[in-house]
């Protein structure tokens, strides 16, 4: 499993990718810029775009999204 003690769980590849999901379920397709400031809307401190590149990779391992041209699309 992937945690680390010491840090915030709002920040772990697992929530990020729920919150992930929870945008694509209610429009499918987003560039990757508005992904990135609808989660910081959605939560109320900013992200590392490392983790959010570490949830895409971990929900596209699991066929859950596909990544290309600079957009995010679910694949459910």
């Amino acid at each position: 499993m992937i945690l680390f003690e010491n840090e915030d769980p709002r920040v772990s590849i697992y929530y990020v990718s729920a919150i992930v999901i929870a945008i694509l379920n209610k429009c499918e397709e987003i560039e990757f810029d508005l992904l990135y400031e609808e989660i910081e809307k959605q939560t109320d401190y900013k992200i590392n775009v490392d983790d959010l590149y570490y949830s895409l990779d971990w929900l596209y391992l699991l066929s859950l999204v596909d990544v290309g041209n600079n957009k995010v699309r679910l694949c459910l």
